[in-house]
């Protein structure tokens, strides 16, 4: 799974999932703040605007829905996925 922040997202939705009675989600995850970090190592903030301006997302989304947040993390993954697969391919 693919989440904006991780750690917040999980507590959140095993805490409903324990609710409703069913077992917890245990999936391996990928970070966008994480990948953000080693994008952008100067960079302070990590939050999705910011990771969304700084890759030229330009979406006409509501942001801070779930449709929205996931369309631009989608974005934000598969480019910051590029760079660091570009930045990988030319140090060797």
């Amino acid at each position: 799974m693919v989440i904006q922040n991780v750690g917040f997202d999980m507590k959140f939705l095993n805490n409903e999932l324990r609710l409703a009675g069913y077992r917890e989600l245990n999936n391996k995850t990928i970070d966008t703040i994480m990948m953000s970090k080693s994008v952008f190592k100067g960079e302070r903030k990590h939050n999705l605007d910011a990771i969304a301006s700084r890759l030229n997302i330009l979406k006409k989304v509501n942001r801070h829905s779930a449709e929205g947040d996931v369309i631009i993390t989608t974005e934000a993954f598969v480019k910051m996925r590029n760079i660091l697969k570009l930045s990988a391919s030319q140090k060797v």
